[in-house]
């Protein structure tokens, strides 16, 4: 029996996937790199909706990759794709970029309402 060319491509995507998964926590950088160019979209976009400033999804999506880098030892290719752990940093990090812009605002208004002390 042979495939349809509707089930041939993402077995092909699924492989690609595993592959690119396993050389990533085997610690290959140049699978950080292709990690980055397949998803680098999609948590600048989930880090974008979230959080609606263009500076801030940038950094975010940095930071994930940074963080994925660092983690990379603890990802288990064999109980989830690479997207969906992303996501998950991706959450974290928002989550962080969310608790930073309360503690600005805390900053600044207290900032704002203090008032001088004369001598």
């Amino acid at each position: 029996m042979s495939q349809s060319v509707a089930t041939a491509e993402p077995i092909a995507v699924a492989d690609a996937d595993l592959e690119l998964a396993f050389q990533f926590s085997a610690g290959d950088d140049l699978a950080l790199a292709r990690m980055y160019q397949r998803y680098g979209a999609l948590v600048h976009s989930v880090a974008m909706r979230a959080l609606g400033d263009p500076d801030e999804a940038a950094d975010v999506t940095q930071q994930v990759f940074i963080a994925a880098w660092q983690g990379r030892a603890r990802y288990r290719p064999a109980a989830g794709g690479l997207a969906g752990w992303l996501i998950g940093i991706s959450r974290h990090k928002i989550a962080d970029a969310w608790a930073a812009r309360g503690r600005e605002r805390k900053i600044l208004n207290g900032t704002a309402t203090a008032t001088p002390q004369m001598a």
